[in-house]
């Protein structure tokens, strides 16, 4: 499959379109990679380029990914993924974009790439704080005996007032339109219960494509219901590794107080029960809500993302 993907698309300078017929190729790519969400194919088509479909191209074995969005001039241009003489792919990037008259640059750019590059001192590696990507610990996160005394006992109490027994964690049917249009009109209804459910116009735009796209983007989703009641959903990517879930997307109806603290245990508790170990709960793109969110969960590690410009 790696060899079908290298033919598949076009060769750099030239660029394919890519669309859904190209998931099954794409993802056969990215598979000897570590997950990624910046890099995931659903991302590639709900976040990036509104206004058509995202490029790739083929240079040594490697996948250069054009990243565009209007108003995110910071992480919008190309990307790399590979690691087949990646020194020569970067430098023939940075050759075509000076042909073009622009500036020499790699964006989002992640670690496992970085650590393949040959001669680092040929380029500089500004970390993108913004776009690293938070990993939780699935284990560590529902064990009570480290989870802060204050945590514990707000969850304790929850779960008394509310009732375990009560609580469900359920796959939600993307195919359905009942279940598709049902999640859109939470997303309009539940905007103002909190800013963490409408952070920012792009990533509400991103979730409702990925809504609509569903399995055709590689997404599936997950509800919390409390006495049958849908009170929050997760919109999840293809990590193409079992014991490994990427967040593209969260809403939560924050009833109940401290609700956040619920909904970790309950969908945490579902991934450990299916073999989950590993979540990637994506970036915070520089939102401190979001920032002190991810922080809150309590990250085992981060996916760092770099931006690379070649050395003068």
């Amino acid at each position: 499959m790696l060899k079908s993907a290298l033919s598949h698309f076009k060769t750099f300078p030239e660029f394919s379109k890519l669309t859904s017929q190209d998931k099954e190729v794409y993802e056969a790519y990215l598979q000897q990679f570590p997950p990624c969400t910046s890099l995931s194919f659903g991302t590639l088509m709900t976040w990036w380029h509104p206004l058509g479909s995202p490029s790739v191209a083929v240079h040594d074995k490697n996948l250069i990914i054009s990243l565009w969005y209007p108003g995110l001039d910071e992480s919008s241009g190309f990307t790399v993924i590979g690691r087949h003489k990646l020194d020569e792919t970067i430098c023939a990037i940075f050759d075509y974009q000076k042909q073009r008259g622009e500036k020499p640059c790699l964006t989002n750019v992640p670690e496992f790439v970085v650590n393949r590059i040959r001669y680092p001192e040929m380029f500089v590696f500004d970390s993108q704080r913004q776009s690293d990507e938070c990993i939780v610990d699935v284990d560590t996160a529902l064990d009570f005996d480290k989870l802060p005394v204050h945590k514990k006992q707000r969850l304790r109490k929850l779960l008394a007032a509310i009732g375990e027994d009560s609580i469900q964690v359920l796959p939600i049917d993307l195919d359905s339109v009942y279940e598709r249009d049902n999640l859109l009109r939470l997303i309009d209804e539940w905007r103002d219960e909190s800013e963490l459910n409408g952070a920012f116009k792009h990533e509400e735009e991103a979730a409702v494509s990925a809504i609509r796209g569903g399995a055709k983007y590689g997404y599936w989703a997950l509800g919390l219901y409390i006495d049958r009641e849908l009170h929050g959903f997760l919109v999840l990517a293809d990590s193409l590794q079992d014991d490994y879930v990427i967040i593209s997307h969260s809403r939560l109806s924050y009833a109940f107080p401290h609700f956040i603290d619920l909904a970790i245990y309950a969908f945490g508790k579902w991934f450990q029960e299916n073999g989950v170990r590993w979540v990637n709960v994506d970036a915070d793109f520089d939102i401190p809500l979001l920032r002190s969110t991810r922080l809150y969960m309590g990250p085992s590690n981060f996916l760092r993302m770099y931006r690379v410009t070649p050395k003068a």
